[in-house]
């Protein structure tokens, strides 16, 4: 979990960005994060689900 504080300003922002690209604040930072992460070197694994047993 994180806390992050915001001056007002960029708390409508964030708030409203998110709205109009139809995304949670969570899933926008974590987006943002990740965008930084890829620049960085980083190689982003997104978590799958698990694979069932065949029927």
């Amino acid at each position: 979990m994180i806390h992050i504080y915001l001056h007002p300003e960029e708390d409508k922002f964030v708030k409203e960005y998110a709205k109009r690209n139809y995304l949670t604040v969570a899933e926008l930072i974590r987006g943002w994060i990740h965008e930084v992460m890829k620049r960085e070197g980083y190689e982003i694994k997104e978590p799958s689900l698990p694979k069932g047993k065949p029927t």
